[in-house]
């Protein structure tokens, strides 16, 4: 995948009230809970769901983003940090 290998990963959407699901949250199960325990998690990156940007993120902070796709990484990065400083200026 174009994303990197984020198999052992799982993702829960979600969004402001009546948005819908705007966001990706992105995690892994460090520790499966049982009876007697609770589940240990990691939350690898949170997101906007644009352009598969968690992904990219993700596969980036884990290690597993390939090469080729670095370049679509630094490209939607300055989309989103350009997004984010024009909604500050207004």
């Amino acid at each position: 995948p174009s994303y990197g290998d984020l198999s052992d990963c799982r993702k829960i959407y979600f969004g402001a009230s009546g948005e819908g699901a705007t966001h990706r949250l992105v995690y892994r199960v460090l520790e499966e809970a049982s009876v007697e325990t609770i589940e240990v998690v990691a939350v690898i990156a949170v997101e906007n769901r644009d352009d598969g940007y968690v992904y990219l993120l993700a596969a980036k902070r884990l290690g597993r983003l390939p090469a080729e796709t670095e370049p679509k990484l630094d490209r939607v990065h300055q989309q989103f940090i350009a997004k984010r400083g024009r909604k500050r200026e207004s």
